[in-house]
C-alpha cells in the first residue's frame, strides 16, 4: 500500500543526511565520521509565513461499514423463500424459513415438561395453604377415623359435611296420580314416632316405575323441606299431596337426607397434630377442623422452583432455535448474492422444500449509507493518529471529487514487513449520494495538523547537535553567525515550523552537496530505527527535547510534548 509519509520528519532528515544535505551531521558509531567526496556549495533562503500541512495517507479498497452474512441457521428443508439476488431490505423483514422437525420437536417437548413441573409445584404450593383443614360449607360434620397422629394425603377422603338447612326424601305415589304433580306443589310431612307436620314442595316426578306388592304402579316424588331445627336427617317421613280437591298419600315412608352433602378432603400431605372437631358437630363455612404438618415440604417447594427455573432456560434456548429458522433482515439495507458469489446466483439451488445444511451461505445484507476505508499506518506515525481525525478520500472511479471523512478506529495490533510495523486505521465516508461501491479504489489522507500564517525554513536548513537544533544566518553584512538555536514546532516532509530564534525575512545557509556514496540504505533504516526509539549514535549526556505543544513531531510527538533526543557529540 502507497504512503505518503507527510508526518516522516524522520525519514526527511534521514534522506537529507543520506543525499548530504550540508550542514546536518552524520551521527555513527564510533569517533570517526564519513568525510563528503563532493566540494561543498551554499545557498540561502529566507525565513517566511506559509502553511505547514502533516498529514498521512493511503490507498485501498472500500468497504461497508455494516455487513452481515445471511446463512442458514440450521440443516432442514426451505419453508418459505423471499429472497432475490439484488433485493432492498427493511430490518425484520423475513428473508427465509426452514424447516427442522427436531428443533421444533425438542421446543414442544421442553414446553409440556415445564408445564408439569409448573403444576407439581403450584399444587405443594397449594398444600403449603391448606395444613389447615377447612370446613367448605355449613353443616353436620361425619369424620372417619381421624385423629392426632394420622397421615394423611393430599387428596384423601376424611369425612363429609351434612347440610342440614334443607332436607330431601323420595316417596312412592301412584303414577297416574303423580304424573299429575307439579314442580313447587305443597306437600304435608308427617313425622313418624312424633307429632310433628311439615310443609315441604315437590321438587321433582321420577320417571322410573316400580310396581308395589298389590301390583300397582308407583313412582319416586322427591320432596325438599326447609329445616327450623326441629328436623334432622333419618327421620322416617310420610307424605300427602292435594290434587284436585282429593288427597293422595303416598304408598310409604322414607327417611330425610340431606339436600347436600359436601366431601371433605385433606387438601394437604401431612401428619395431623390437632383436631378442633369432631363426628356430629355442627360447623360452620371456614372452621377449622384439623392441623397438619409437613416437614418436607418447603424443601420440596425450593427443589421445584430450582427444576422449573432451569427447565425455563431449557424452553428459551428451544424457542431461539426455533427463532432462528426464520432469518430476517438484521437492518435496512440492500441484500445481494454477490457476496456469495458473483458468477452465479446460488439461489437457484435453493427453492422451497430443497435441502439445507447449516452455514450454507445465501448473501450479504449490507448498507450503503456508510462506506469504510482501511488504510495502513507505519509506527511512525501511529501516536499521531486518533479517532476523530479528518480526512479527504478520493476515489479513482469518481474523478474530480472529494469526500469528507473521520478516523473511527485505530488498530492496536500491527503487522510486520520488511522490518515496518504497520497498522490499520479505519476512515468512515458517508455515502450520501450513493456514488461509491463495495470495492472501489480510494485513498484517504489523514489530517494530522495544518498550521497557517507561521514562519517556516525547508528542513535542509536544519543542523542536529548535541546543543540542539541551529541553523547559519547570513547577516546583511554578508558575514555568518553560525550556531544560531532556534525552537521548532510543527514539520512537514519539506519544511519546519520556527517557533523561536529567528524573524521573518532572516536569510539562512542552506548547505548543498553532492550525492556520495557514503549513506547505504542500511544506514538509512538504521537510523531510521534510532529515531523510532528516540536515541542517537554516539550516546552520553547532553540529550536535549524538542519542544512541547509544537505539534506532528518527531515520531511520537504528536504535538503533546517532542521526542526525546539522545544526544551525541560532534
Amino acid at each position: 500500500m502507497a504512503l505518503k509519509r507527510g508526518a516522516k520528519w524522520a525519514i526527511a532528515l534521514a534522506a537529507v543526511v543520506v543525499i548530504g544535505a550540508g550542514g546536518t551531521y552524520w551521527f555513527v558509531s564510533g569517533p570517526s565520521r564519513p568525510k563528503a567526496s563532493a566540494q561543498e556549495e551554499m545557498s540561502t533562503v529566507k525565513v517566511q509565513r506559509g502553511s505547514i500541512r502533516v498529514s498521512v495517507s493511503g490507498t485501498s479498497q472500500l468497504q461497508t461499514q455494516v455487513l452481515q452474512n445471511v446463512t442458514a441457521s440450521a440443516d432442514g428443508t426451505i419453508k418459505t423463500m423471499n429472497l432475490t439476488r439484488s433485493m432492498p431490505v427493511k430490518q425484520g423483514d423475513v428473508l427465509l424459513e426452514i424447516s427442522n422437525e427436531q428443533i421444533e420437536s425438542a421446543l414442544k417437548d421442553a414446553r409440556n415438561n415445564l408445564q408439569t413441573l409448573e403444576e407439581e409445584l403450584n399444587d405443594l404450593i397449594e398444600q403449603r395453604q391448606h395444613m389447615s383443614i377447612v370446613a367448605p360449607a355449613d353443616g353436620r360434620l361425619e369424620l372417619g377415623n381421624l385423629d392426632v397422629g394420622s397421615s394423611v394425603n393430599k387428596s384423601a377422603k376424611i369425612g363429609t359435611i351434612a347440610d342440614q338447612a334443607t332436607l330431601t326424601v323420595k316417596l312412592p305415589y301412584p303414577f297416574e296420580e303423580a304424573s299429575q304433580f307439579k314442580a313447587g306443589a305443597p306437600v304435608d310431612l308427617d313425622v313418624a314416632g312424633y307429632a310433628l307436620t311439615k310443609t315441604g314442595t315437590v321438587r321433582s316426578v321420577g320417571t322410573s316405575l316400580k310396581a308395589d306388592a298389590a301390583g300397582n304402579r308407583l313412582v319416586e316424588v322427591e320432596v325438599a323441606v326447609d329445616n327450623d331445627g326441629t328436623l334432622s336427617a333419618g327421620m322416617d317421613v310420610t307424605g300427602s299431596v292435594i290434587q284436585n280437591g282429593r288427597e293422595i298419600a303416598a304408598k310409604a315412608s322414607a327417611k330425610l337426607e340431606p339436600a347436600k352433602t359436601v366431601v371433605l378432603l385433606s387438601g394437604a400431605s401431612g401428619t395431623v397434630i390437632e383436631m378442633r372437631k369432631k363426628s356430629g358437630d355442627l360447623v360452620k363455612a371456614g372452621d377449622v377442623i384439623a392441623v397438619l404438618a409437613n416437614d418436607t415440604l418447603d424443601s420440596q417447594i425450593k427443589s421445584k422452583k430450582a427444576a422449573v427455573d432451569r427447565q425455563r432456560q431449557t424452553v428459551e434456548q428451544a424457542q431461539k432455535r426455533v427463532d432462528d429458522l426464520t432469518i430476517k433482515a438484521p437492518f435496512d439495507g440492500v441484500f445481494s448474492t454477490d457476496f456469495a458469489s458473483q458468477r452465479t446466483n446460488v439461489l437457484a439451488s435453493y427453492p422451497v422444500g430443497a435441502s439445507v445444511k447449516q452455514g450454507d451461505l445465501f448473501g450479504s445484507v449490507t448498507s450503503f449509507d456508510m462506506m469504510t476505508l482501511p488504510i495502513q499506518v507505519d509506527e511512525l506515525d501511529l501516536m499521531n493518529i486518533k479517532p476523530g481525525l479528518k480526512a479527504e478520500v478520493t476515489v479513482d472511479a469518481v474523478s474530480g471529487r472529494r469526500f469528507e471523512g473521520e478516523v473511527t478506529q485505530v488498530s492496536t495490533v500491527g503487522t510486520t514487513t520488511n522490518g515496518v510495523t504497520y497498522y490499520d486505521a479505519i476512515v468512515s465516508v458517508p455515502n450520501k449520494d450513493g456514488l461509491l461501491k463495495y470495492g472501489m479504489t480510494a485513498t484517504a489522507e489523514i489530517l494530522i495538523q495544518n498550521r497557517q500564517n507561521v514562519l517556516t525554513l525547508p528542513v535542509e536548513a536544519l543542523r542536529i547537535s548535541r546543543g540542539g537544533v541551529t541553523v547559519t544566518v547570513k547577516k546583511p553584512d554578508g558575514t555568518l553567525e553560525e550556531n544560531v538555536q532556534v525552537q521548532i514546532g510543527a514539520r512537514s516532509k519539506t519544511a519546519v515550523e520556527i517557533t523561536s530564534g529567528l524573524n521573518e525575512g532572516d536569510e539562512v545557509v542552506v548547505p548543498t552537496r553532492q550525492r556520495t556514496a557514503d549513506g547505504t540504505r542500511q544506514q538509512i533504516e538504521e537510523l531510521r530505527r534510532q529515531f523510532q526509539s528516540g536515541n542517537f549514535p554516539g550516546g552520553g549526556p547532553g540529550g536535549f527535547t524538542f519542544p512541547a505543544g509544537g505539534g506532528g513531531g518527531f515520531p511520537g510527538g504528536g504535538g503533546q510534548g517532542g521526542q526525546r533526543i539522545g544526544g551525541g557529540g560532534r
